[in-house]
């Protein structure tokens, strides 16, 4: 099993989240649970995450109920590689970024 890191900007949007989007803190959390740490590097169909195509920094993407989009990137070296969760965004406002990244 591997641990997450969550950056600054990634908290605050955890943090901030209210309202209907309030109820989304849990899924958020338990998705990160089961995809990026316990199936960081397996495939599994309830994990919609991928790498995203062009990217620079080597990012990935992880979709939550299409409300949501964590965008990470795999750090450390073997055995201790690891997710870092460097921000969380709407979906639409991800779409909009990935070729920014």
């Amino acid at each position: 099993m591997c641990n997450v890191e969550y950056t600054h900007t990634a908290d605050k949007f955890l943090s901030k989240l209210k309202g209907n989007n309030a109820k989304y803190i849990k899924k958020i959390l338990d998705k990160v649970d089961y995809c990026l740490e316990k199936h960081l590097f397996d495939y599994d169909s309830q994990c919609n995450k991928k790498a995203i195509k062009g990217s620079k920094t080597g990012s990935h993407r992880l979709h939550i109920e299409r409300q949501f989009t964590l965008i990470y990137t795999i750090v450390g070296e073997k055995p201790d590689r690891h997710a870092k969760i460097n921000d969380i965004l709407t979906y639409e406002k991800a779409h909009q970024i990935y070729g920014l990244l």
